[in-house]
């Protein structure tokens, strides 16, 4: 299990990470193919999405040619485990999905087993910020997103199969999830991309560091491959500005 922040991020480590790189610019670390390999594999996988009553519409959603799937495409309507209704992802539907060449995305594993609580720990007490954990499943050699850029800290943990990263030199500045922001259009993000820095392949037990704001895609190889994105969001001045709203009112 990795328990440290310093295991994480070797054979740099994270002394070198934190000085050079942390908010700065993009990092590739390659490692070893089984260093990820108490964090996620297949049959764990197969075991998370298994359990059906946890996924929704929401936390389930998939992506084919760049667009999102309309849920009702591949989910019925559900009791949920609140007692409420939701749509609940049908298997088998899925499954023709992913043939066809969509990404599924499970958001928020990061606390679904020990091992990605540890991990996702570990980097907390590094950084000082909320870790959240997306998977990114993809079975064809097709673009799933289009260029963009994330509003968090990115450290793409590779798992299973192999993936292409396009970063771009292009980064925008100081994003945050706002709407300001998230309004932006695909051609904005084209011409605000700039030159590509660098395309990295990434295999089972590689890291990819990309500070918020980095322009990016990725492109899945032939056959079924997996990543786990945990994004780092920081506190900022407008968290305690609206704290302090809150108090006040």
């Amino acid at each position: 299990m990795l328990e440290s922040f310093e295991t994480i991020m070797a054979p740099l480590g994270a002394e070198a990470f934190l000085r050079d790189h942390l908010g700065q610019r993009p990092l590739h670390l390659e490692g070893t193919v089984d260093k990820w390999a108490g964090v996620m594999s297949w049959p764990v996988l197969n075991e998370l999405l298994g359990m059906a009553s946890i996924w929704s519409g929401d936390s389930l959603p998939l992506v084919l040619d760049k667009e999102p799937v309309p849920v009702g495409a591949y989910a019925a309507p559900a009791v949920g485990r609140d007692g409420g209704q939701v749509m609940r992802p049908d298997p088998q539907k899925v499954q023709s999905f992913l043939k066809r060449g969509a990404t599924l995305v499970a958001n928020d594993i990061e606390q679904l087993t020990p091992e990605l609580r540890a991990f996702a720990g570990a980097m907390e007490a590094a950084l000082g910020g909320k870790v959240q954990g997306n998977l990114y499943l993809s079975s064809k050699r097709k673009q799933g997103f289009r260029v963009h850029y994330d509003t968090h800290d990115v450290f793409a943990v590779h798992t299973m199969g192999e993936k292409t990263w396009f970063v771009f030199e292009g980064r925008a500045d100081a994003p945050i999830a706002h709407p300001v922001f998230k309004s932006q259009t695909a051609e904005h993000h084209e011409a605000a991309k700039g030159r590509l820095w660098r395309e990295v392949r990434l295999k089972p037990g590689d890291l990819l560091y990309l500070p918020r704001g980095q322009y990016h895609y990725a492109l899945a190889d032939d056959g079924p491959c997996a990543h786990i994105a945990f994004g780092v969001t920081y506190p900022i001045g407008l968290d305690v500005i609206s704290y302090l709203f809150e108090r006040m009112i």
